[in-house]
């Protein structure tokens, strides 16, 4: 069985919603992330869980009862910290994230720590992934979350989301327009993430060698919002996670072959030695 607790949180956003795009925004993670975890459930199952209806899906009678199960495994997962010492979480939280994330991901997650743990207080560093990391490393961060980590035996972490790396260019641009655009892509100008220590690199990607991308590379970026900026010009193209993609008006992505596979995640991390207050608390509202 492959269904986790992220997987049932997006099964019950949607059923709550009864819209997978409004439940992905509301949860702030892409909709095909959603998508993939009621697919993982109904694998599971061996039966649907929703029935479209034009825009909006209905959940099945089988949906329905599933629903109580999952209402039922989720309060009860969360009375597990409550009335408990680790309740208790008081003083500052230093958390780092990318800099769209700490724009528009970590913010409504903050909002709801904040109202149940009254006593705590944050600081917000939206920087660069490898620039948390390594702080997150010396101790100056308690937290970050970062776009795909690499492994590092002192750091600890959970995925928070998964979703695709897309080509994604400007919504006006005349790439858009070419009947195979990923066969024309590498005559248009990129932008591509600059390569560090600490996160995979975009620069090497192996969707690349693939599909014979040769990137034209115009500027390295190490900031979405920086890639967002200079996405004004219409006909730059890069490579930017689904969550960003398809929540930026500017931006589209380009067709994509069936056999593309260019996955990511969404990690918070944090050091091993870090307090267990903290970290079970923190970790549970952003899970």
């Amino acid at each position: 069985m492959r269904t986790s607790l992220e997987n049932m949180r997006h099964f019950k956003a949607v059923a709550d919603w009864g819209n997978l795009n409004h439940a992905a925004k509301r949860i702030s993670i892409s909709p095909s992330a959603v998508s993939r975890s009621i697919k993982i459930i109904e694998e599971d199952l061996g039966y649907s869980l929703f029935q479209r209806s034009g825009r909006n899906i209905l959940i099945t009678q089988d949906g329905k009862r599933f629903l109580e199960k999952v209402n039922h495994i989720l309060s009860s997962y969360s009375d597990l910290f409550e009335n408990s010492e680790l309740t208790e979480l008081r003083g500052t939280v230093k958390l780092g994230a990318s800099h769209w994330l700490a724009a528009k991901f970590v913010p409504n997650k903050l909002e709801k720590i904040l109202g149940d743990h009254p006593l705590i207080n944050f600081e917000i560093f939206s920087q660069d992934s490898n620039i948390s990391i390594l702080k997150v490393l010396s101790g100056e961060l308690n937290f970050a979350i970062c776009f795909s980590p690499k492994e590092h035996k002192d750091i600890d972490s959970i995925t928070l989301f998964k979703g695709e790396l897309l080509l994604a260019t400007n919504k006006n641009s005349e790439l858009l327009k070419a009947k195979r655009p990923i066969e024309k892509i590498s005559e248009y100008p990129a932008i591509i993430h600059k390569a560090n220590e600490y996160v995979f690199s975009c620069i090497d990607h192996p969707m690349f060698k693939k599909f014979k991308i040769t990137p034209n590379i115009k500027y390295f970026w190490d900031s979405d919002l920086t890639a967002i900026e200079l996405m004004k010009n219409k006909r730059y193209w890069t490579l930017l996670p689904d969550i960003i993609v398809n929540n930026e008006p500017r931006l589209k992505a380009i067709k994509l072959p069936q056999d593309w596979n260019a996955p990511y995640e969404v990690k918070l991390i944090w050091n091993k030695k870090s307090s267990l207050n903290s970290v079970s608390i923190v970790k549970d509202y952003f899970f």
